[in-house]
């Protein structure tokens, strides 16, 4: 009986762990910057609930998870050269702001729920931040 219980400890102390890794390794690739792209001369920062890239010369997609902490997501652009389209939507995929070759930007999001923040690119050079 005693080598059952030791057993079943085992085998959920073991499970307990998987669980935790599996929800580290959730965690951390949902606030990851994802998408097809090449940067050079790239400073890039964040959390989970703020987004913050400068760089030389930026070409393609990228997309980043960003969690409330409040009820407004701060946008930021600043464009040097180039084009740079913007969009913000929701889990479910549906658009809640967007707007295209974007030369400056500095707006308020009033939103609440997890957005996925995503930054398109064509040769671009300068800097964006998203921050709640």
């Amino acid at each position: 009986m005693k080598k059952i219980l030791i057993s079943i400890i085992v085998v959920l102390v073991f499970a307990c762990i998987g669980i935790a890794v599996f929800f580290m390794v959730r965690e951390r690739s949902l606030y990851s910057t994802k998408g097809p792209y090449k940067r050079s001369e790239c400073d890039e920062k964040g959390s989970h609930s703020d987004w913050s890239v400068e760089y030389g010369n930026f070409e393609g997609r990228m997309s980043r998870y960003l969690k409330p902490v409040n009820d407004t997501l701060h946008m930021e652009v600043t464009t040097r050269k180039g084009t740079v389209d913007v969009s913000v939507e929701d889990k479910s995929g549906n658009v809640l702001y967007e707007k295209n070759d974007v030369k400056e930007l500095n707006e308020n999001l009033d939103v609440d729920v997890m957005v996925k923040v995503i930054v398109t690119t064509k040769e671009h050079a300068g800097k964006f931040t998203f921050e709640f």
